[in-house]
């Protein structure tokens, strides 16, 4: 089953975010403003992602605000959020 995951928020932190994501994605697509969507095969690789973006800034020692879902089902960095959807 096909998921996304729909980035929104401050331009910045958007691409942060979407710059970081792992795994293969399906396709990507330009959202409403500034938003970002990531189309991946399962939600699993979705979860997968989130969590190789929250590795990353994590281990960014000038990063510190941002907040990862205990399940891997969304993240928010500074201004913006990305949030597991499914298809």
């Amino acid at each position: 089953m096909k998921a996304q995951i729909r980035i929104s928020g401050q331009v910045m932190s958007v691409s942060m975010i979407a710059n970081h994501l792992g795994g293969l994605p399906i396709e990507e697509k330009k959202g409403m403003f500034n938003d970002k969507i990531i189309v991946y095969a399962s939600v699993k690789e979705c979860k997968e992602a989130i969590k190789i973006a929250g590795q990353y800034i994590r281990s960014d020692p000038g990063d510190q605000m941002y907040q990862l879902a205990k399940n891997y089902t969304s993240i928010s960095y500074d201004a913006a959020t990305a949030k597991i959807e499914k298809l």
